[in-house]
């Protein structure tokens, strides 16, 4: 997904995508659960694409949500990958 072939941005682009649709219906249907998780893969995903900004918002509403549901292991990681970019 990273290299330098001619189609990297498209399938950036195309990962987006994937993402902003999949938190756009767990949003809609309340699995904050499954939300968190899904933010702590995009906010991930950024983070390798040193979008540093984008990653910390994501990053952090998924450690509110893992904080809020009691999810430890998915809060520490969440943390581990916030403590990267501090």
């Amino acid at each position: 997904l990273y290299d330098d072939t001619p189609d990297k941005d498209e399938r950036i682009s195309t990962a987006q995508a994937h993402f902003d649709g999949a938190i756009q219906d767990l949003t809609e249907v309340g699995l904050e659960a499954e939300l968190g998780k899904t933010l702590l893969a995009r906010g991930t995903f950024y983070l390798e694409l040193l979008r540093a900004e984008e990653a910390r918002q994501d990053l952090e509403t998924a450690r509110e949500m893992f904080t809020r549901l009691s999810m430890k292991d998915s809060l520490e990681r969440a943390e581990r990958l916030l403590a990267v970019l501090d």
